[in-house]
Order: structure tokens, then C-alpha cells, then sequence
């Protein structure tokens, strides 16, 4: 029998270097979550009208939604119970 020259990578060492390299990617990605800061649940730095009767009271509803900042660990079923408390 001859014996054939092989040269390259296996197999398991291809899957060993994409373990590693998706551990790392998944220690990165935790990292880079856990360094968001604490933000209030809502703010708004705009006066919001009380009720919309004209143009400008709609524009400055619009402008007060538009900067205002929703948390995203904000409790999905308490903001429907809400919703449907206003209704």
C-alpha cells in the first residue's frame, strides 16, 4: 500500500476553533450587555398638552413622544393593564 501525503486541518480541530471562537463572541456580547446604564422607566423633557385642540398642540405631542425614552425591562403586562385601564 501507498501511503498518501495529507496535509490541512481535521475536522475537530475546525469545530474546536469555532467553539472558541463562539465562546468568546458569547462573553463579548454579555459583557457589552451588562454595560448599559440604569435609565428612568419614562422621561420626557418636553410639556405635554392636556388636550390636543389645534396644529401646534399635536406638533408638541408629537415632539414630546419622539424624546421620550421607554425601558426596555418595562413589565409588558402591567403596560397593558394600564392601557386598558385608560380605555
Amino acid at each position: 500500500m501507498e501511503k498518501i501525503n495529507q496535509t490541512g486541518f481535521s475536522i475537530v480541530v475546525v469545530l474546536l476553533a469555532l467553539a472558541v471562537v463562539g465562546l468568546a463572541a458569547f462573553a463579548v456580547l454579555r459583557i457589552t450587555n451588562s454595560e448599559v446604564p440604569d435609565q428612568p422607566a419614562i422621561t420626557s423633557q418636553s410639556a405635554v398638552p392636556e388636550t390636543i385642540e389645534s396644529k401646534e398642540d399635536l406638533q408638541q405631542a408629537s415632539d414630546a413622544l419622539d424624546e421620550t425614552v421607554i425601558d426596555e425591562g418595562m413589565n409588558s403586562d402591567q403596560l397593558d393593564s394600564d392601557i386598558n385601564s385608560l380605555l
